[in-house]
């Protein structure tokens, strides 16, 4: 039963993602993968057989290694050995982590792992980044401020009749566009992903 909730799972990361990659959406992807992106580089164990391989343990993070997808902490620290989560036999791996799509609209800033203990009573440390997203939110700005006019004219009885049609045409089309933005396409979400 497990190898089927991995499928679905899966199947359900990937439609998600072509969906978002085709309607230009930005995404990220992040939790605890339970898995590896380098073997290398994310574990350390105590046991006499440490892996060779660089490649990733799970079917998602070479899925997102494979559709271009950057790994945020090792694109700002490229041999940094920095580790998540840890055992009572000194294995220690860097499980959580944030993935986000390569766009030219979105910069990662920073990339970092902290101590979780003053904030949860997780065994997990925090992955977190920072992305700087300028100019989608200024874009984003302008068609808000752009619907907002629109609405302050109507709600102030400023529309005259020869210019309703062309408002309610305009209008229609700032509110098909903010529904996009805002719309998120997440449903249908498989047994064990929270949103």
């Amino acid at each position: 039963a497990l190898g089927k909730e991995r499928d679905q799972t899966m199947r359900w990361v990937e439609e998600r993602a072509q969906a978002a990659k085709k309607n230009k959406h930005k995404i990220i992807v992040l939790g605890d993968f339970n898995s590896i992106p380098n073997p290398r580089l994310d574990k350390t164990t105590q046991a006499k057989h440490q892996s060779k391989s660089n490649n990733p343990t799970s079917r998602i993070l070479k899925y997102l290694q494979y559709n271009g997808y950057i790994d945020t902490f090792r694109e700002v620290h490229p041999c940094q050995e920095r580790y998540t989560w840890r055992n009572s036999r000194n294995t220690e791996t860097r499980i959580d982590q944030i993935w986000m799509s390569s766009d030219e609209e979105w910069n990662l800033v920073e990339a970092y792992i902290a101590e979780s203990e003053a904030i949860t009573h997780s065994d997990h440390e925090i992955a977190g980044c920072q992305i700087e997203v300028g100019d989608i939110v200024n874009k984003d700005k302008q068609t808000l401020n752009k619907a907002t006019a629109i609405a302050k004219k109507y709600l102030s009885g400023k529309i005259d009749a020869e210019s309703t049609a062309r408002q309610v045409s305009e209008w229609i089309k700032v509110n098909a566009q903010t529904a996009k933005l805002l719309s998120t396409e997440l449903t249908d979400t498989p047994k064990g992903i929270s949103l």
